[in-house]
């Protein structure tokens, strides 16, 4: 049995084309409906996924998800088998231990071994004095342990300087050499233990003395079992390995140092071929972070020009941040239909929570009635789309992954404008209770909610790593290359030079061109260091970076509110507090 679905809509727009397409409707389920029950088709062209199913016929798409992050994974190329022998089996809750493990297709590690240890529970063992926030007098003031942990993270430091820290990471010395090999295989596979995606959870705030004042509060918030155990447990021990990389540069050894911070980048962009959104973002920042390493590692390094060189290669090696944008995607494909399916078979949670879910709930306010969107044609209109990005992530750069997107998005508020006029017209002639009619319904609701999803909602995110995000990481890593041959000029030279052009062509063949503005990046030396930045996405000089380690005042002045991208070298910190225990 075959159907034959006819879309018309307006040509101007890539996402809403004519046209048509054929699919088997052997199967259906049905939407929520006051009218009765409206039928999606499971197919292709609109589900997109056709198994694996729920008990009520509906596409699993957390089930479908799982599978697409397991392709190509087995036990000897995927780091997080590593990674669980370094964090032990406790990481993962104990109802869902059995599931992951079975998944990731190893048996559990002993619960006994020696496993990593977070930098505040072995302080709560081993020195608690040391994590209280407050002085003799009972006035606040940052703890000890704080302020050693800040210092080991951004300055070269001494056992005797952080004696705190040197023993946290002698304690973890094994289990940081586990996660040193992790980031030499190729592939990060972790199980779901969590459908944080795809089910939202209600909470209930229960006050033990209620009054009208304060009530019982309900809530909606993720589940209690945490989405991704491994990447939290992991950004931990990526900032071990930069205080370790710090006390290596302290005491001479530059080559380990250096492989420290390979490591935190190698872990970055492993994880980063987790085709799941936030697995990603959770790897570009881990990658971001390395980048902060790599530039006080060439600060207070003193590379020889041979160093330097070296370095710069090792960055040339590094796998690439956006290894598979296509299954990236499409696992936020599979994300953005489930909510639509939630949407249209009446699940509230997603139209109060989930970001393509809210577009839905104001249209139903507007007068446009749930039975009177063709749910079928809003999945479809939904792949298009997600193809359309498909191919916009094929392009070989991201500055023209930038011009499409933004066409994209100019041209969904054009048709969400032009819809917007016509239903308000329409309702104005038309007496039917139930507001717009159903063609121009469904269409409002597929550019509303895709807006909202794809270009704001929750982090924007296939937009934000096709176009920001790696647009950012490119010119850091720039950054970072110039950063080291400064490093070897210093060391040649004593100081920084007034100009990068005395880089060229012995320490630098050819400078980076800036590609928000015209010319090389600009350049300005301090009294101790070097302003080194791109002029960011507005395209104006706004002197520079703002500084890392800096609490932004309620009315800070122009300067701190920078876009532009680069490097502030050394960067404003709090390191020089005294670390005596008062």
């Amino acid at each position: 049995m075959k159907k034959r679905l006819v879309v018309a809509v307006p040509a101007s727009l890539v996402l809403l084309a004519f046209f048509s397409t054929d699919w088997s409707a052997d199967r259906q389920v049905f939407a929520a409906s006051a009218e009765g029950r409206l039928p999606i088709t499971i197919s292709k062209a609109t589900t997109y996924i056709t198994e694996p199913l729920r008990a009520d016929g509906w596409p699993d798409y957390p089930a479908a998800r799982d599978r697409l992050a397991a392709q190509g994974v087995a036990p000897e190329n995927n780091a997080v088998v590593m990674l669980m022998q370094a964090f032990g089996p406790e990481l993962i809750e104990k109802k869902d231990r059995e599931k992951f493990f079975r998944q990731l297709g190893v048996m559990p590690p002993p619960e006994n071994g020696e496993c990593f240890v977070e930098y505040d529970k072995f302080l709560q063992d081993h020195a608690p004095e040391a994590l209280k926030e407050t002085d003799k007098e009972g006035h606040w003031r940052r703890s000890l342990a704080s302020r050693q942990e800040n210092r080991a993270s951004s300055h070269p430091w001494s056992k005797k300087e952080c004696p705190l820290v040197g023993e946290w990471l002698a304690r973890n010395e094994k289990p940081l050499k586990r996660i040193v090999e992790a980031s030499r295989l190729s592939c990060y596979y972790a199980p779901a233990v969590s459908d944080f995606y795809f089910h939202i959870s209600t909470i209930t705030i229960k006050i033990e003395k209620p009054t009208s004042e304060n009530p019982s509060v309900t809530v909606i918030g993720a589940p209690p079992t945490d989405p991704l155990p491994v990447s939290g447990a992991l950004r931990t021990a990526i900032r071990a390995l930069q205080m370790r990389a710090m006390l290596r540069v302290h005491e001479g050894d530059i080559e380990q140092a250096w492989a420290d911070i390979q490591a935190c980048h190698r872990l970055g962009r492993c994880q980063t071929k987790a085709p799941t959104p936030d697995e990603y973002l959770t790897g570009h920042t881990i990658d971001a972070c390395a980048d902060w390493s790599d530039w006080e590692f060439a600060h207070f390094g003193r590379l020889t020009l041979e160093q330097s060189r070296k370095c710069r290669a090792d960055i040339a090696k590094l796998p690439p941040l956006l290894p598979n944008p296509e299954n990236l995607l499409n696992s936020e494909r599979l994300i953005y239909l489930n909510a639509v399916c939630a949407v249209a078979r009446g699940d509230a949670s997603f139209g109060d929570t989930f970001p393509c879910g809210k577009p839905y709930k104001t249209l139903l306010k507007g007068g446009i009635s749930r039975d009177r969107v063709d749910w079928n044609r809003v999945l479809i209109l939904g792949n298009e789309c997600f193809d359309s990005l498909q191919t916009i992530a094929r392009k070989s750069n991201w500055s023209e992954r930038h011009v499409a997107l933004a066409a994209l998005q100019r041209k969904m508020e054009q048709e969400a404008a032009r819809l917007g006029d016509i239903q308000a017209k329409s309702s104005a002639k038309n007496a039917e209770a139930a507001g717009a009619p159903p063609s121009i319904a469904t269409q409002k609701a597929s550019v509303a909610s895709l807006g909202s999803y794809l270009f704001s909602g929750w982090g924007g995110h296939p937009n934000a790593y096709l176009d920001t995000m790696n647009a950012k990481a490119a010119i850091k890593i720039q950054a970072t290359e110039v950063a080291l041959a400064l490093s070897a000029y210093r060391t040649d030279h004593g100081k920084y030079p007034n100009d990068l052009l005395v880089l060229t062509p012995k320490y630098f063949g050819r400078l980076p061109n800036d590609p928000y503005g015209s010319g090389t990046f600009r350049y300005r030396r301090l009294d101790e260091g070097y302003l080194l930045y791109s002029v960011g996405e507005n395209g104006a000089d706004d002197t520079g970076p703002r500084p890392l380690h800096f609490t932004v005042p309620p009315d800070p002045p122009a300067w701190l509110k920078s876009d532009d991208i680069g490097i502030r070298m050394p960067d404003y910190s709090d390191q020089d507090e005294p670390d005596e225990q008062g």
